[in-house]
């Protein structure tokens, strides 16, 4: 065997290993994570029948999102996020033997979260994951009713849910998520404040 040979196949074992380090997946147990994302947002509004209100809503602003977490196990991880949900506009019309009165609202939220998830891998690269957690939601309105102009503020709990899509590439790792926040309008809790949900691109650096 001549020494052109020798090196040609020593290169090829050398990509080959290289090569199949690179496909195996990333052990991401006891690793932290950092975050930073963008949302936008939208507004479950229902119609209330018995008092006769109609609400319409309508969210088209960007906010974003900061996280930190911890990945538990290569399943498991929790993590703590902040999110700026961004402005939205509500109309309540409150029908009556009159006139209808119009109340209109132009709002921001602000979440703390705590949250769980479960990921299931599809292959080396991209997974699928579930979560479900507590949301501390802070909501800032500046209201008009008929010729009359509120300033108010609310706080409270909500249980959040959501689904994603992930893609992990050695310490960087993006996700693209679905987030519902359960109000008052869903009687299976006893929370306060309306139901939203928003949709997140999330990038993630892992240490």
């Amino acid at each position: 065997m001549n020494k052109n040979t020798t090196c040609t196949l020593a290169a090829i074992a050398l990509s080959a290993s290289f090569l199949n380090v690179s496909a195996q997946p990333m052990k991401s147990n006891n690793s932290w994570f950092f975050g930073v994302g963008a949302n936008t947002s939208t507004n479950f509004l229902n119609q209330d029948e018995i008092s006769g209100v109609r609400t319409t809503a309508h969210s088209a602003d960007v906010g974003f999102n900061l996280l930190v977490g911890k990945q538990i196990s290569d399943r498991f991880s929790l993590s703590f996020e902040y999110s700026n949900i961004g402005q939205y506009t509500k109309s309540d019309i409150f029908q009556s033997a009159g006139a209808p009165s119009i109340w209109s609202s132009t709002e921001k939220r602000y979440l703390a979260s705590i949250i769980g998830t479960y990921t299931k891998p599809l292959d080396t690269h991209f997974s699928v994951f579930a979560n479900a957690g507590v949301s501390y939601v802070h909501t800032k309105a500046n209201s008009i009713f008929n010729d009359d102009t509120v300033t108010s503020t609310d706080q409270n709990l909500q249980p959040q849910f959501g689904a994603g899509l992930g893609y992990r590439l050695a310490n960087f790792g993006a996700d693209l998520s679905y987030t519902y926040n359960l109000g008052a309008s869903n009687a299976l809790f006893s929370v306060h404040g309306t139901s939203f949900d928003y949709l997140s691109l999330n990038l993630k650096w892992y240490v």
